[in-house]
């Protein structure tokens, strides 16, 4: 459910923050607390984001801040916390639950992504509705096997992007102040708003792999040979498999060294849509 997570502040509680989420605007929710709640003071806005599923994000705020913070009651959305610290797990949540507007995406949107990569490759693999493709070549089977190394701008660089207009155009910056085909990301955002005023920039990741296996056409022809190095960069959709194999690689000690991956393929269905994502699989050090 599309709406608001939000940091609210009270100067009558110093050091107290709360966090809640709401469909409407947040002052609204500052304003309707600050009347029922009998405090002397009302309620500020101190810090808002506005994601894709506001249910699902505040419980994730509520999890991360309680590894940080003093819950002020165990079922409550107050956290005894400096402030600071809220701003900064909000912000992270912003990029796991970005506003994606998916319709625009076709069964080629990956390939089109893969056009204003950053990393050096061979080729470019994609997820089209048929299965996964390199370059423009079908794969006998949905699923390939090879090592990558975990570290930010070796094998994988980190982005964000915004698209707009039919076909879709695109725009990308890796450091949130310049965008990758010239001038500055806020110029950028705002020329693809001109074309649709709901766009909305969303993280994505170029990652490269080195195959550990041949990789076989539909007839058994070997499409790329062990030793190639293949790319692939993140659909909207494929952030969140993305999120969930660096995660794991995280709790399993992996980041910063060389691992091994299957990259596979899932169905997405959209309202009447169906399209296609890679998916990320760790399977152990390499």
């Amino acid at each position: 459910m599309r709406g608001y997570v939000y940091a609210l502040i009270n100067p009558s509680m110093p050091d107290v923050v709360k966090v809640g989420h709401t469909t409407r605007n947040p002052d609204e929710r500052a304003k309707e607390l600050s009347s029922v709640t009998g405090v002397p003071t009302p309620f500020m806005v101190g810090y808002s984001i506005e994601v894709s599923d506001c249910v699902v994000a505040e419980q994730r705020a509520h999890q991360l801040l309680t590894q940080k913070a003093l819950r002020v009651s165990g079922n409550r959305e107050f956290f005894r916390v400096p402030f600071q610290e809220v701003v900064k797990v909000l912000i992270r949540l912003e990029t796991l639950f970005p506003l994606i507007d998916a319709t625009n995406f076709g069964n080629s949107g990956e390939s089109r992504l893969a056009e204003n990569a950053t990393l050096k490759v061979d080729s470019w693999l994609s997820a089209e509705s048929s299965g996964l493709f390199a370059g423009s070549i079908p794969l006998g089977k949905n699923s390939c096997i090879g090592s990558m190394v975990l570290t930010p701008n070796v094998d994988f660089i980190l982005k964000k992007a915004i698209q707009a207009g039919d076909p879709p155009e695109y725009r990308f910056t890796t450091d949130g102040l310049t965008c990758t085909a010239g001038g500055s990301w806020d110029d950028a955002q705002r020329q693809m708003r001109r074309l649709n005023n709901k766009a909305s920039a969303y993280p994505c990741v170029d990652f490269a792999i080195t195959l550990l296996e041949n990789l076989l056409g539909p007839m058994g022809d070997v499409v790329a040979n062990i030793g190639e190095r293949l790319g692939h960069t993140t659909h909207p959709e494929g952030w969140y498999d993305w999120e969930t194999f660096y995660k794991k690689a995280e709790d399993s000690g992996l980041v910063n060294a060389k691992v091994k991956i299957e990259l596979g393929c899932r169905t997405v269905s959209h309202r009447t849509r169906k399209y296609s994502v890679a998916t990320v699989k760790l399977l152990g050090a390499a």
